[in-house]
């Protein structure tokens, strides 16, 4: 943003649940489809999409900040969620 330019564009489609986290170095996105999370990502320095996604098991949270959490840490993407627990819980 300092720079103010565009270094890339990507169309996600239509998602009604989108999530982007960034560091000086990458970039990190997640969108939700059926069900489940789809997170990719891009590298600042080299200015270039990750080419491997990674795709997030069904049913562990889909509400950003209330269900599932996503935080990146020492350029690591953590995910946390709460809903599996509580699925497990209610079974009982």
């Amino acid at each position: 943003m300092r720079k103010e330019e565009i270094l890339a564009t990507l169309r996600l489609g239509a998602y009604s649940k989108i999530f982007v986290r960034i560091t000086e170095n990458f970039l990190c996105y997640g969108v939700l489809r059926r069900g489940r999370w789809t997170v990719g990502g891009y590298n600042l320095d080299s200015k270039t999409w990750l080419k491997q996604k990674l795709e997030l098991p069904e049913g562990i949270g889909s509400e950003v900040g209330l269900t599932i959490a996503f935080e990146i840490f020492d350029n690591f993407l953590y995910g946390v969620s709460n809903q599996t627990l509580l699925e497990a819980e209610e079974e009982y």
